[in-house]
């Protein structure tokens, strides 16, 4: 209890405000696909995958459940596996010039992930002094099975998002995702770039948002009318 006090601290506690700062989802918005389940499909037989999520189609658990359970069940010693798919994964195109012109205007970028340190700060490693933070949850190593750390899951992510935001602090927010999870963040924003889910659910309920396929969208959309 005391580590994960320890860490619900570490996520929490961010106060120093900005002009702008940017928060931005991981998975299907830096990453070109759910890393999540691309993990588990990579490590797991799809029938094994398909059995763990199939009590969750029932109502029977929570999504969140289901996905700690099949974390919970992967040795440490398959760590290795996991490196590889971190290899794997794609990054959306532009998000290096992204980072690049955040940098130039000294605008933060903080990544918001309900996903897994591991993952998500494995991929973003080449980019780690370009970002200001990463939050998401801890996969610990230190069992002969790996578990999930986090201060504040939710039904459907290991991190409960609105408890991150609640702590960031600027004058205009701007937000990227794109999945349903990521209302929470648009909830915090100012300028909201979503697609895919988020697009569809935010056109569909009449919220204002900015469509966009790749990170040059947003530079240009930026450039042209958040910050000039």
């Amino acid at each position: 209890m005391e580590r994960i006090t320890a860490k619900a601290q570490e996520v929490l506690d961010m106060s120093e405000p900005f002009p702008y700062m940017v928060i931005c989802d991981f998975d299907g918005t830096i990453t070109t696909e759910d890393t999540f389940y691309g993990l588990v499909n990579h490590l797991f037989s799809k029938e094994h995958v398909e059995a763990t999520f199939k009590p969750v189609l029932e109502g029977k658990i929570t999504l969140i459940d289901a996905c700690t359970q099949i974390i919970e069940s992967i040795p440490t010693s398959d760590l290795y596996r996991i490196d590889e798919y971190i290899g794997m994964m794609q990054v959306r195109p532009g998000f290096d010039d992204f980072l690049r012109y955040l940098k130039e205007i000294d605008v933060p970028l903080v990544v918001l992930s309900g996903g897994l340190d591991y993952t998500v700060k494995g991929r973003l490693a080449p980019y780690r002094d370009l970002i200001h933070a990463i939050y998401s949850a801890v996969l610990d190593t230190s069992g002969k099975y790996l578990s999930v750390l986090s201060p504040c899951t939710e039904p459907y992510s290991f991190l409960d998002k609105s408890s991150v935001l609640a702590r960031l602090k600027a004058d205009v927010f701007i937000g990227i995702g794109d999945g349903f999870t990521d209302l929470t963040i648009a909830g915090k924003c100012d300028h909201m770039f979503a697609r895919d889910q988020l697009y569809s659910h935010m056109t569909e309920n009449h919220l204002k948002c900015i469509p966009w396929e790749n990170f040059f969208d947003v530079i240009d959309h930026m450039q042209k009318h958040i910050i000039r």
